[in-house]
């Protein structure tokens, strides 16, 4: 998922994957995001300060998937541009493939193509 739209009743196939759609959302809209409660079967999204963003998901017990049981796409807060989750496990994440493609790629390359998607 790399340009994720949440919704409320949403389904994750394990927490894992809701983490890595909200890493990406969190990069894409450029806000700084937290988890309150971060465990297996429950996790709890907030945005940084007064802002009313939110997300609630919790282990659906008949399908053992991950269900966003509450959301709230409001922002009222600022973009910022110092955002935690750009870290190198996302961005290797996200460029495996095209590193394995092409192994002699110039850092000027790969940061074109990075800039390229972050805009």
């Amino acid at each position: 998922m790399t340009t994720p739209i949440f919704k409320l009743g949403m389904v994750f196939a394990n927490v894992e994957e809701l983490r890595k759609a909200i890493d990406a959302y969190n990069i894409r809209e450029k806000r700084q995001i937290w988890k309150k409660r971060n465990e297996k079967d429950r996790l709890e999204v907030y945005c940084n300060g007064d802002c009313q963003w939110k997300l609630k998901a919790v282990v659906d017990s008949r399908s053992k998937s991950m269900l966003i049981k509450e959301y709230v796409d409001t922002h009222t807060c600022n973009k910022i541009w110092k955002i935690k989750a750009l870290i190198d496990l996302f961005w290797s994440r996200k460029y495996i493939k095209m590193f394995r493609d092409d192994e002699k790629m110039s850092l000027k390359v790969f940061a074109a193509t990075v800039q390229k998607s972050t805009t």
